[in-house]
């Protein structure tokens, strides 16, 4: 909405927000600490100023919680500290939690061998 000084009063109601909850665990199922949940869309691209007032990192139980979220989805990565991410994961209030296992960090082994001198 749109707000000008020649406007009539207009009268609105807001709902509620709603409750969304995230548990990022490990290959056993452990809480990880300080897992990173951050915003990626909601209705479309924004500037990350509409969500920065929420902590975007799991406590030391892996859990993280949002008691005011939009009532529709948006979407979210799910980020292991150290460790692989899931991308634009979608969200929306609900009263089931989400449980999210992202992978540990990729490592990748090799060996060269000049084609010349071997």
């Amino acid at each position: 909405m749109r707000v000008d000084a020649e406007m009539k009063p207009v009268n609105f109601s807001l709902k509620p927000g709603g409750h969304v909850r995230v548990r990022v665990v490990d290959e056993n199922g452990r809480g990880i600490p300080k897992a990173r949940i951050f915003f990626q869309r909601w209705r479309g691209r924004f500037q990350y100023f509409e969500f920065d007032h929420r902590s975007q990192y799991t406590d030391n139980d892996g859990v993280w919680e949002w008691n005011e979220a939009p009532l529709d989805e948006f979407q979210a990565d799910i980020c292991r500290p150290d460790g692989m991410q899931l991308s634009s994961q979608p969200l929306i209030a609900r009263a089931d939690e989400y449980v999210f296992r992202p992978a540990t960090a990729l490592i990748v082994t090799g060996r060269v061998v000049d084609a010349k001198t071997k």
